[in-house]
């Protein structure tokens, strides 16, 4: 039976490899639109009615299914014909993103795209660790003149607001302002809410915050907020959700009891739930040298869109949460009872650099909440928001922007084993990575070339004096025929082999027919009978082919031409 070559085996592993996907979608075509989260997911905890929900605005929907290193090309080839950019949807990934892939996402960002995404237990920190990175940074820099200037879109007089006796309140343009907000990241806990939920703790309902002012503590919602939250009667229902929380700067101000030189800021940081932006106001601003600054007010500005009750808490027991809701309840060292709700969805509008927004709850979009009439035979769902609220969000996505691409990540969801996009996400995800990256990409050429070395069949030119001095010594035998055949389609190797075994056979028959083969001993036989054939020289030869025949390595036919002299050297002595 002849053997498999290796280049063959190679390409044979290759083919079951890209054809598997094929198959497995030929035999469980279930698995295909059985992965929570999927757009091709028709069932209740799928979003096909979200993807419906984008088309009817006019979207182009795609997806992505191997690694989303693939946005360093979709966005280069969308900003030359769209400077506006696209929108990228991820909601409930599993699987965490490398370091390549949160990076290719900032990237998106900052080339002017929109990104959602919508995670309960902490696997789009990978991502957001790097946006702190960068808040990070900036809250190192003092930003001069913030009376003047518009970063969120509204301008500080806006943050003031009215002051106490009547006179709009605005800062001087030659404070310094120092963001407090170094991080922001999904809590990972789990949400519970005793007061607004829907027959379980685990299942709350979230609703927008209202503006108000008690004596000279003022809350705004910030503009765009509205944008998100109109149309909203009853909340929007959620299940297992987490919550947004950011690391903020808290300066231990000393300057407003002595502002004289020298006058320090003292910073700490701590993790809060996110939403409240300042914290307090008067304690953000540095005046300068000799001045201070007659801030009569706390303002707090909500930049959350959805909140938790009052009644709520983060659980860190999820297990046992899981296991019985009954069971668990606010403990020491979680966070509770917060003074305006947990925030579980926050938009950060960056201007040209696009947006960021951020849902502590994934399942807010599933087709059960978006379109409870057709999946809730009690209609349970029926009086919630969750449709009019997606609506909102998809305006915002789409605004400006009409026919624009929308991105989903399929990739990073929990596919079955049994599920087609599984190897063929796997195989995607390492082609991305070595082409799309802009630091490996480089690599790719490399390692081709050397795969190319390594397997492909080289290119060789036969030699006639070779074959023809092989075939003359050992006649038209059998055995010359298998030489013949073996030089054909360069098959060395075993060309070698064959011989060997033939000089092998000639020597145990000529000193010793019952003995092993040693051939060390049978180098001393040879040199005892022909003093000429030098010993050193017939080691060497004959562990050369031994290592040889032992490797995995083809044999050029330089190699064989040198190994077969060798042993035609010995045979020529003992004829």
């Amino acid at each position: 039976m002849a053997k498999i070559g290796q280049v063959t085996s190679v390409l044979i592993i290759v083919f079951i490899l890209l054809s598997l996907p094929f198959l497995l979608a030929l035999v469980l075509p279930n698995e295909v639109a059985s992965t929570p989260f999927s757009i091709y997911n028709e069932d209740w905890n799928g979003l096909s009615e979200l993807k419906k929900m984008f088309e009817d605005y006019g979207a182009q929907i795609k997806t992505i299914i191997g690694s989303t290193n693939a946005l360093n090309r979709l966005n280069e080839t969308l900003y030359n014909t769209d400077p506006n950019g696209s929108t990228l949807i991820i909601i409930g990934p599993t699987l965490h993103y490398d370091p390549s892939e949160s990076i290719a996402i900032l990237l998106f960002i900052m080339r002017g795209g929109r990104v959602l995404i919508a995670d309960d237990f902490g696997t789009g920190n990978d991502i957001l660790s790097f946006f702190s990175m960068i808040l990070g940074a900036m809250s190192q820099i003092p930003m001069e003149g913030f009376g003047s200037v518009d970063m969120f879109g509204f301008q500080s007089s806006q943050l003031l607001g009215e002051s106490t006796n009547g006179s709009q309140q605005t800062t001087p343009s030659n404070t310094t302002f120092i963001n407090p907000i170094v991080g922001i990241a999904f809590n990972g806990s789990l949400l519970m809410d005793t007061t607004q939920n829907v027959g379980s703790p685990a299942y709350p309902v979230f609703k927008p915050i209202a503006s108000q002012a008690t004596g000279t503590n003022i809350t705004v919602v910030a503009p765009w907020v509205q944008d998100y939250v109109k149309g909203i009667n009853n909340g929007i229902v959620g299940n297992f959700a987490t919550a947004l929380t950011m690391k903020v700067k808290y300066p231990e101000n000393t300057c407003w009891t002595n502002p004289q030189p020298p006058c320090e800021l003292i910073y700490h940081t701590i993790w809060v739930p996110m939403g409240g932006f300042p914290a307090y106001l008067e304690n953000l601003y540095l005046p300068p040298t000799g001045q201070t600054l007659d801030i009569s007010v706390n303002v707090r500005l909500e930049i959350g869109v959805l909140y938790s009750s009052r009644e709520s808490w983060l659980e860190a027991n999820i297990t046992q949460a899981k296991r019985d809701l009954n069971s668990v309840g606010p403990n020491t060292g979680e966070w509770a009872y917060p003074q305006t709700g947990f925030p579980v969805f926050v938009s950060l509008p960056l201007g040209d650099a696009g947006a960021l927004m951020l849902a502590a709850d994934p399942s807010i979009f599933i087709n059960l909440y978006l379109n409870p009439s057709q999946y809730d035979a009690a209609n349970a769902f029926g009086n919630y928001d969750n449709r009019q609220f997606a609506q909102n969000v998809i305006e915002q996505l789409m605004k400006g922007r009409p026919n624009q691409l929308v991105i989903f990540d399929e990739s990073h969801l929990a596919h079955s084993p049994l599920s087609p996009i599984l190897p063929i996400s796997i195989y995607l995800r390492f082609l991305d990575l070595m082409t799309m990256f802009p630091l490996f990409a480089p690599i790719l050429p490399l390692a081709a070339f050397g795969l190319a070395r390594k397997y492909v069949p080289k290119k060789t030119t036969s030699k006639p004096l070779l074959v023809k001095k092989v075939q003359q010594y050992y006649g038209k035998s059998f055995f010359a025929t298998k030489m013949a055949w073996f030089l054909q389609y360069q098959h060395y190797k075993r060309g070698l082999e064959l011989l060997y075994r033939r000089l092998r056979r000639s020597l145990i028959r000529r000193y010793d027919p019952n003995a092993e083969w040693d051939f060390e001993i049978f180098a001393e036989y040879l040199t005892k009978e022909f003093p000429n054939l030098d010993y050193k020289m017939l080691i060497e030869g004959f562990n050369e082919i031994e290592t040889v025949l032992l490797s995995n390595n083809e044999l050029t036919e330089e190699e064989f031409l040198k190994h077969y002299l060798f042993i035609k050297t010995i045979s020529d002595v003992i004829s």
